[in-house]
């Protein structure tokens, strides 16, 4: 049935969702096309297309296999009536990244028969500081809109369960947001940062992506949060991992720690230096499995990086 559906939207082109009640369609199914709805408990399948965006990271992300929409028509067209999101925007980053990890996998299969692979690790050395660049910007836009979207506070004013039920958080203070969904595009800013940060590392040493700083908008900035620039890949998972107290609360429990699985198994990867904290994630994957039902979790924390 999903290949079905794919092929069809692939027949029927961009230029067919241009109008409001298509293009509403398009964005969901740019979550469907590459997430496995079974994985997930009907309760959480409609509440917010940003579950959708959960759907496209897992599949084609832990795949490593590219897909139709990362097409610049896919991704212009079918808005060239309604204006774009800064959440659209974002989720355009995500469609190209899995490219670049096949791309990064054809890589080392030549490179084990022994061809020369200098002129393709520069030129994915530059696709992914491209991408790098737009989530820069785009991550000063978000800024410049919610710049008071977070604050600070201690661990203990959450309940000591609140941490998907592993106790306390391992950090005296964490995020406090205003909302739901500026938790999670700040998550998945954050993750596209570490993906793109490592996406070579298969390829053995070398340069990683990099980014010319544009001009930022006015300080000073009060956000406790990594402005662009700003932070180490350590700095960027630990980000993520100081949201899991306000997404683990109980208004927010379900989709909130539903939207965070992914971003906390990418987290996990870049913090070897941290085990107390990789410790800690994989505990909270695996309650996701027993207490929500959550089966990806368990998948999730059973893999290792490529």
């Amino acid at each position: 049935m999903e290949l079905m559906q794919r092929v069809k939207i692939q027949m029927l082109g961009p230029h067919a969702f241009q109008e409001l009640g298509a293009n509403l369609m398009l964005e969901t199914y740019r979550g469907l096309i590459v997430g496995d709805r079974d994985s997930i408990p009907s309760r959480l399948f409609l509440d917010k297309r940003l579950t959708l965006w959960f759907l496209q990271i897992v599949n084609f992300l832990i795949r490593r296999k590219r897909c139709f929409l990362e097409a610049p028509d896919w991704k212009t067209v079918p808005w060239t009536i309604k204006r774009k999101s800064l959440g659209s925007q974002l989720q355009d980053l995500f469609c190209d990244i899995p490219g670049l990890m096949e791309e990064v996998d054809q890589v080392m299969q030549r490179s084990a028969l022994g061809h020369e692979i200098g002129p393709m690790k520069e030129d994915l050395f530059e696709k992914a500081s491209i991408l790098m660049q737009q989530s820069c910007e785009l991550r000063w836009q978000w800024e410049a809109a919610h710049a008071n979207a977070c604050k600070e506070v201690p661990s203990a004013e959450y309940s000591s369960g609140s941490s998907g039920g592993q106790g306390p958080s391992p950090f005296s203070t964490v995020f406090h947001f205003q909302t739901m969904d500026r938790a999670i595009e700040i998550a998945f800013f954050n993750t596209i940062h570490l993906l793109l940060d490592t996406l070579l590392d298969p390829l053995g040493p070398g340069p990683r992506p990099s980014f010319s700083l544009p001009q930022p908008p006015t300080g000073p900035f009060m956000s406790p949060l990594l402005l662009p620039g700003q932070g180490n890949i350590e700095d960027h998972a630990l980000e993520i991992c100081r949201i899991v107290d306000f997404m683990s609360h109980s208004k927010h429990d379900s989709l909130g720690m539903f939207m965070l699985m992914f971003p906390l198994y990418v987290s996990r990867l870049c913090l070897v230096r941290r085990p107390d904290v990789c410790v800690w994630i994989t505990k909270i994957l695996n309650s996701l499995v027993r207490e929500k039902g959550f089966n990806i979790g368990g998948h999730l924390s059973e893999q290792k990086r490529h």
